[in-house]
């Protein structure tokens, strides 16, 4: 090889490697931004987030200590932010709504993932947190299995 073609080969690579590495950091820069504005949410209640997950526009956190759940959202129609102190409520669980596709409704597709509370009082109302929504667009990835395990996570900080 001589020298022009290796001069060719590493600007031609940068240029391909280039917009996944801008993707990474707008993630990155996105994830950072979610994250500051759960923290800044939990501290107007006195709380400090243990652990958090973002997905697309929206993160949930955790303040095992206080035992209080925040989720916030951030959609084209305006943002979402709900606080859950898991000590007013029965149990979480998944619930998953399905839509029959194709011929003899043989395919089903996922259209929202989202994790439902139980309130311990009668008066009270039922809370979802939705995590996908096939509405908005988006294609489903991580959110089932990040569901799911914070369902689990939950579910035993409740009870402890």
């Amino acid at each position: 090889m001589d020298t022009s073609t290796i001069v060719i080969a590493c600007i031609s690579l940068a240029i391909m490697s280039f917009p996944f590495t801008l993707s990474y950091y707008n993630s990155r820069k996105k994830q950072q931004l979610l994250v500051s504005k759960i923290q800044a949410i939990a501290g107007q209640f006195s709380n400090s987030i243990d652990r958090y997950d973002t997905i697309w526009n929206g993160i949930i956190a955790l303040d095992a200590k206080a035992k209080v759940l925040f989720f916030y959202y951030e959609g084209k129609a305006g943002s979402e932010t709900m606080r859950i102190p898991l000590s007013d409520y029965n149990k979480c669980e998944l619930i998953l709504s399905e839509l029959n596709v194709g011929d003899l409704a043989k395919t089903k597709v996922i259209e929202t993932v989202s994790i439902r509370f139980y309130p311990k009082s009668n008066t009270e109302k039922v809370n979802d947190i939705l995590l996908f929504d096939g509405k908005r667009g988006l294609t489903l990835s991580t959110e089932l299995n990040l569901a799911k395990d914070w369902v689990k996570i939950l579910n035993e900080l409740r009870l402890t």
